[in-house]
């Protein structure tokens, strides 16, 4: 399934000091829809079985997306949420950071659901009583063991169903990537929630979605339901420039399509760059593609680390962007979650900024 968008952009005039952000906003509502309607006697389960899985590249609007989906389930669902950001792994660490990174999604997920205003609610006693319950910590520190984690949301399930369910938004799950533990995270993930009732895990995930090579990663394919995030779309491009740059030629704005291509963060940078170079409306008027590929000349430094971050991140994806860099042609959905890819007339091709970087 691929998210419906809706993008918000806020500009600053034209100028050496011009910002031009591009926030990407992505529908939450699409998620929302897949958790199921309250029964129409009582309040029913408002759980998605195995959980779901947002697939979108760094810079691709993940946390953006469930920041949204929180204030929805809540507001309109009157669904306990708790956002949750895992911490970077600095280092691997060994058994003791796996149970750390573990202890941060309960420690998190605990003090996102006691916030709920459903725990005041006439049947979220049993859900407050089972999170006033000091989890079954390892140490001093918050700090669990997947055995611990299991018993744990064990625990809330038969509360989180009196209330019709629960919501975990589980962002930096690919911090544990580059871990020797992460196999075993998966593993811990699965265990805990593909039975789970009552208690929904949404994760933003990338380079722990692609990497089949992984043990149980059909966890993220397979058991929870994916979502992929797609690269602006023409008409958004547009929008974004017209909210910016309204003066820009048509051959300045053409140029800019085919360097760029459909990131969010390549076109936030490639505005940026553009805005705070022109003195006036005049001069983007005047701008010719030589112009542009100039003023771009000043990000390239910065986007070239950002592509090639990502490109360590997830290492099957250059061989087939390269290939699609030679031959275009047809790709994943989860390619062009990466933003990296564009899709014009059908066809999958790699902008040509995106081929220069790699």
């Amino acid at each position: 399934m691929r998210c419906g968008v809706q993008h918000q952009y806020t500009t600053g005039p034209l100028g050496p000091d011009a910002s031009t952000r591009v926030e990407r906003v992505p529908g939450a509502r699409d998620i929302a829809r897949l958790f199921q309607e309250p029964a129409s006697s009582g309040r029913g389960a408002l759980t998605v079985e195995g959980g779901i899985t947002v697939v979108g590249a760094p810079g691709m609007g993940v946390t953006t997306l469930l920041a949204r989906l929180s204030d929805l389930l809540e507001r309109e669902r009157a669904m306990p949420v708790a956002r949750i950001e895992l911490p970077v792994q600095g280092g691997d660490g060994g058994p003791d950071a796996f149970y750390r990174f573990l202890g941060a999604l309960v420690d998190q997920a605990r003090a996102g659901l006691l916030l709920s205003p459903r725990l005041r609610a006439p049947d979220g006693g049993a859900l407050a009583a089972a999170l006033a319950d000091e989890p079954p910590w390892e140490g001093d520190e918050p700090a669990i063991t997947p055995r611990g984690l299991e018993r744990w949301i064990a625990q809330l399930a038969p509360g989180a169903r009196r209330t019709g369910g629960v919501c975990l938004l589980v962002d930096g799950i690919d911090h544990a990537a580059a871990t020797s533990w992460k196999a075993a995270l998966v593993a811990a993930l699965r265990f805990t929630f593909q039975s789970s009732v009552g208690v929904t895990p949404v994760y933003g995930a990338w380079s722990l979605f692609l990497d089949e090579s992984l043990p149980g990663s059909n966890y993220f394919r397979n058991v929870t339901r994916p979502l992929f995030l797609s690269p602006l779309s023409p008409r958004e491009r547009h929008a974004l420039v017209d909210a910016g740059l309204p003066a820009l030629s048509p051959a300045a704005r053409a140029r800019l399509d085919a360097l760029v291509g459909g990131h969010p963060r390549l076109w936030h940078s490639a505005l940026s760059a553009i805005a705070g170079a022109l003195g006036s409306p005049e001069e983007a008027a005047a701008l010719a593609e030589a112009d542009v590929d100039a003023l771009l000349e000043r990000t390239l430094a910065d986007d070239r680390a950002f592509v090639a971050a990502m490109l360590r991140a997830a290492p099957a994806l250059a061989p087939r962007l390269r290939a699609l860099r030679s031959t275009p042609g047809k790709a994943s959905r989860a390619l062009l979650a990466s933003g990296l890819v564009d899709e014009r007339d059908g066809v999958a091709v790699v902008p040509a900024r995106i081929a220069a970087l790699l």
